[in-house]
């Protein structure tokens, strides 16, 4: 299965970004990790490529309320054999 980095800048840490990313994870069955970086939060999810939009578009819509998305960009990688998701 593909996988993808996915960037997500703006009030991102400290806000409980990566648990939410944790749980909605474990939701939809998504393989990978997640991470926080001084610029931002940082994805790598192996994906069907049908379901990326899906994806980005939970990230945005269920979001912390505290959390402010100022961009998210996704980009294929090499595709790696995630198994599980961890923090």
């Amino acid at each position: 299965m593909p996988t993808y980095h996915i960037h997500i800048r703006g009030q991102v840490q400290g806000v409980g970004f990566r648990p939410f990313v944790y749980k909605l994870a474990l939701e939809k069955g998504w393989a990978g990790w997640v991470s926080n970086t001084a610029n931002g939060v940082h994805i790598e999810v192996n994906l069907a490529p049908e379901a990326l939009a899906d994806c980005l578009g939970a990230l945005r819509r269920q979001a912390p309320a505290l959390a402010r998305i100022t961009g998210i960009e996704a980009e294929p990688v090499a595709e790696k054999p995630f198994e599980g998701f961890a923090i």
